[in-house]
């Protein structure tokens, strides 16, 4: 039984799932950002419930438990959810339960009667998963895990669309999360909390249209080699093709999104601030 469960565990590990996001860095900025947003009263709960853990600490705890599926299996599909490109209203069809996830732990976070361990567990979820969903391949068309079976060359290393989006972007402007708070809250956009979109469905939208762009055959400025730009032949499940056949992504790429990517972990990181206070209030 221990040797079936190691194996289990080293198969979560090794796959390109679905539902890693952002990486540990850009979790981290959104927690970073989430607090630095919150009010004196909600930050000294924050403190309590966490045990005077920071928000950033915490916030890649629920894909470390995914090492114990015997626990934590049925978590695993909170991380994303499935929107179909030509579906304009979401309807939830069985695969992924991230909104559902994150409409759950807020309501754990909100009770006051629920024990601390809940609260505390639901609070690290919910930090985690709202970083998600601001993620825009964790918005998924259903039919390409999220973009982890999308291979694509990014300055001529083979890498996954997903991948892509979790880290190597991040990776590339060579900043420790710590830097790249301060960095992007330089830019952070004078707005109060009261103006901003509540609704988390209108967040998942917001992904949902950003993914339609980062599809290299689905963005006019990006040709891929053998002038394969109306083609998606490199996603798929068993991927075999040659690198010449890949989209080759670079500088221009990087710089086409590195607006969109920073706003998505800026503003993930004021409404998870908002959400909190509101909640913890």
């Amino acid at each position: 039984m221990n040797d079936i469960k190691h194996i289990f565990t080293l198969v979560i590990i090794l796959i390109p799932c679905f539902s890693f996001a952002w990486g540990p860095t850009g979790h981290r900025i959104v927690g970073e950002i989430a607090e630095k947003e919150l009010n004196p009263k909600t930050l000294s709960k924050v403190k309590a419930l966490l045990d005077n853990k920071s928000l950033a600490q915490v916030s890649t705890w629920a894909d470390e438990i995914k090492s114990e599926p015997d626990h934590y299996g049925h978590t695993f599909s909170w991380h994303y959810m499935t929107w179909p490109t030509n579906q304009d209203e979401y309807v939830y069809d069985g695969q992924g339960e991230l909104l559902l996830a994150i409409q759950n732990n807020l309501k754990v976070v909100k009770n006051d009667y629920a024990s601390k361990v809940d609260r505390s567990k639901a609070l690290m979820f919910l930090v985690h998963l709202v970083g998600d969903l601001h993620q825009p391949l964790h918005v998924g068309n259903g039919t390409d895990r999220g973009g982890n079976r999308c291979e694509v060359l990014f300055h001529g290393e083979r890498v996954n669309l997903h991948h892509l989006w979790d880290e190597k972007l991040i990776q590339k402007n060579n900043l420790s999360y710590t830097e790249y708070v301060k960095f992007l809250l330089e830019k952070r956009p004078s707005f109060k909390a009261s103006e901003m979109e509540r609704r988390i469905i209108s967040w998942a939208r917001e992904s949902k249209t950003l993914r339609e762009q980062v599809y290299p055959d689905g963005n006019s400025k990006i040709k891929l080699k053998n002038n394969k730009s109306n083609s998606r032949d490199y996603c798929r499940e068993d991927v075999t093709h040659e690198d010449a056949d890949l989209p080759n992504l670079g500088y221009k790429y990087s710089y086409q999104f590195q607006d969109e990517l920073n706003s998505r972990l800026l503003i993930g990181g004021v409404r998870l601030g908002a959400l909190l206070n509101e909640a913890l209030r």
